[in-house]
């Protein structure tokens, strides 16, 4: 066992050191015309996300579901605070858009409602470590649905205590904004919850350092220069990633290894594409 700890600090040093040189260039020394962010390199970077998620899916029969939650989780925080910064003072579309955030709050409870029935199904009974994991993720579930049907029913709150003062109650305000805060804290944490035990701490490292970079900056709408200036930062990351599981250091099913290696070459694509637009190499 020691030995392949150290075996696995070579191999993921090493790794970090040849990735850092081979990007080791200014994001202002980069070339890109818009065409080439908006036709090639994002497209590539949403289907590495797409297929992130998808090979999460074939490693637990729950997946799909859990990664729904989250994303249900995470819209409807950011419908939330599109609809804070719009709604200062009070009008009828601040009404129909607070409707349609609750609309998602209501299409995650189902979600969460279909997933505790389904939790203790035995076949997922399978070891120990899934037994475990089962009983935490039931009770991380009713943690999120009380907090969820407490955000529903003080945002129920907002337009009767509107009525008088033509304003928002503030103090709602911050009360749902930190119910969606923890809701999206805790739907993060439990879409990796079902992974086996070898997997979940690559891929929960994986969504953090790398998928949730990339998600921000392809779904908020962030400056190239977001992306620029991170890439060194993921691709030490994505690097070290696929290496453990490429080379069995982290064991995982083929067709997971294969989608990583699909993966992978988008990410060298990429790569290729940024440096061959480098003003140094150009010179």
């Amino acid at each position: 066992m020691a030995i392949k700890i150290l075996i696995t600090l070579f191999f993921t040093l090493s790794l970090k050191v040849n990735a850092y040189t081979f990007l080791y260039c200014d994001h202002e020394d980069l070339n890109l015309d818009n065409t080439m962010l908006e036709r090639y390199i994002k497209p590539q970077l949403k289907a590495m996300v797409s297929e992130y998620y998808q090979s999460l899916t074939s490693l637990h029969p729950l997946n799909s579901q859990l990664i729904i939650v989250k994303e249900l989780t995470q819209k409807a925080r950011g419908e939330w605070k599109n609809w804070n910064q719009r709604c200062t003072t009070w009008n009828a579309s601040c009404i129909k858009d607070l409707k349609k955030i609750k609309k998602l709050q209501k299409d995650l409870e189902v979600q969460t409602t279909s997933l505790q029935k389904q939790v203790f199904d035995k076949s997922f009974f399978t070891s120990q470590f899934f037994t475990d994991s089962l009983f935490l993720l039931s009770s991380d579930l009713d943690e999120l649905s009380m907090l969820n049907y407490k955000t529903i029913d003080a945002m129920d709150l907002i337009p009767i205590l509107a009525i008088d003062s033509n304003i928002p109650s503030q103090g709602k305000i911050d009360f749902i904004e930190n119910q969606l805060s923890n809701m999206q804290l805790l739907s993060e944490k439990i879409f990796t919850q079902l992974l086996p035990k070898n997997l979940k701490r690559q891929y929960s490292e994986l969504w953090f350092f790398f998928i949730k970079e990339l998600e921000r900056y392809l779904a908020l709408n962030k400056s190239d220069a977001f992306f620029l200036n991170k890439l060194e930062f993921l691709n030490q990351n994505w690097n070290t990633f696929h290496m453990l599981l490429s080379k069995h250091i982290v064991q995982a099913p083929q067709s997971t290894i294969n989608t990583l290696s699909i993966m992978h070459n988008r990410w060298n694509s990429i790569l290729k594409v940024l440096l061959k637009n480098s003003s140094k190499r150009s010179n």
